[in-house]
C-alpha cells in the first residue's frame, strides 16, 4: 500500500500521458523495494535468489535506472526546481549520472554504516578487517558524491536565471529593434505591426487564433530583435526568420523575408519546416483573425 501511495504521488509531479517518466519511477521503486528486502531478510534468501537479487542491486538496476532516467528526461521539464523534491527530481531524472551515483554514494554509505554499526553495537569487527572492501565502497560513496556535485550543478537553470530570463524578454518585447527588423525584412515594415507592438497590454496578452483545429489555440508575440532571430541552419527553412508570435504548438508565425515578398504571415512546424501554411495575406488580415480576452467576455 506504502509503494502504491507513493507511486500515485510521483504521479501527481509529473504531467498525466509519459510513460517514460513512469517506467523510470517503477524501476527506481522496484530498485529500492529490492534493496529494502534484502536487508531484511537476505539472509533467508536461497543462494541461487541471491545471486539474482545481487545481480538486480549491482549490475542490472543501476543501468535499468541510467537507461530510463535517460529517457525521462526528455519528458519532464525542470522550470523551477525549488525545495528538496525538485532537487531530488533534477538529480534523479534531469542527469542520469546523478540517479547512478544516488546508487553508488547510498550504497556505499549503506555498507561502511552498517559495518561501523556492527563494530559498535555487537562488537563483530569481521567487516571493518575487510579493508579492501571497504575501500571499494567508500570509493563508490566518494564516486557517487562527485556524480552528485555534477548532476547539481550542471544541468537545469536555476529560478534566478529563469527570472532573468523572462525580464530580459519582456524588455525585448516591449522595445522592438524595428531597424533591426526592417533589414531583417528587406521592406517596410507594415504600420500595423508597430501599431501592435506600441500598445503593451496587447503585445503581452495571448489571444486565441480564430480558424484552428482546436478552439483554445492561443499565441504569443515574440521580441522583435537579433537575439530572437532563428537563423536557417536551425528552422531548416532557406531563409532566417524572425517569429512574430508561436502558437500552442510552438508553431513559429512570421513574415518572409525579402524586398519583393509580400506581407503574407506564415506559419511553419518546427518539426515539419517544409510545411508552410499561408494564416492570412497581410498582417491587417492575421490581426483581425485573433480573438482578444475583452472580445470572448463580450460575446459570452
Amino acid at each position: 500500500m506504502a509503494i502504491c501511495r507513493w507511486l500515485s504521488w510521483c504521479d501527481s509531479l509529473v504531467i498525466y500521458g509519459m510513460p517514460r517518466t513512469k517506467k523510470f519511477f517503477a524501476v527506481l521503486v522496484l530498485y529500492i523495494a529490492v534493496f529494502i528486502l534484502w536487508g531484511r531478510v537476505g539472509k533467508t534468501f536461497p543462494e541461487w535468489l541471491s545471486v539474482v537479487v545481487c545481480a538486480w542491486l549491482f549490475l542490472v538496476g543501476p543501468v535499468a535506472l541510467f537507461m530510463t532516467a535517460s529517457l525521462a528526461r526528455d519528458e519532464i521539464h525542470f522550470e523551477d526546481p525549488r525545495g528538496f523534491i525538485g532537487i531530488v527530481l533534477r538529480v534523479l531524472v534531469g542527469t542520469p549520472l546523478g540517479c547512478f551515483g544516488i546508487v553508488c554514494l547510498v550504497t556505499g554509505l549503506a555498507v561502511i554504516a552498517f559495518a561501523a554499526w556492527s563494530a559498535w553495537v555487537k562488537a563483530d569487527y569481521d567487516m571493518l578487517k575487510n579493508v579492501p572492501g571497504l575501500l571499494v565502497f567508500a570509493a563508490m560513496s566518494a564516486f557517487g558524491w562527485f556524480v552528485l556535485r555534477r548532476a547539481l550543478v550542471g544541468e537545469g537553470q536555476t529560478r534566478k536565471e529563469i527570472e532573468k530570463l523572462k525580464h530580459a524578454r519582456l524588455a525585448a518585447l516591449l522595445h522592438p529593434d524595428w531597424a533591426f527588423y526592417a533589414e531583417h525584412l528587406g521592406r517596410p515594415i507594415p504600420e500595423a505591426l508597430k501599431k501592435i507592438y506600441a500598445d503593451p497590454r496587447q503585445v503581452q496578452a495571448s489571444p486565441d487564433l480564430r480558424g484552428m483545429k482546436s478552439e483554445e489555440e492561443s499565441i504569443e508575440f515574440e521580441p522583435l530583435h537579433r537575439d530572437y532571430c532563428v537563423p536557417a541552419e536551425e528552422s531548416d527553412l532557406p531563409y532566417d526568420i524572425v517569429p512574430v508570435a508561436t502558437a500552442d504548438d510552438q508553431n513559429w508565425i512570421f513574415l518572409k523575408p525579402g524586398k519583393d515578398e509580400t506581407n503574407q504571415v506564415l506559419m511553419a512546424d518546427p518539426e515539419e519546416p517544409e510545411n508552410i501554411v499561408i494564416l492570412a495575406d497581410s498582417v491587417e488580415t492575421f490581426l483581425a483573425l485573433l480573438i482578444w480576452e475583452n472580445e470572448s467576455e463580450s460575446d459570452s
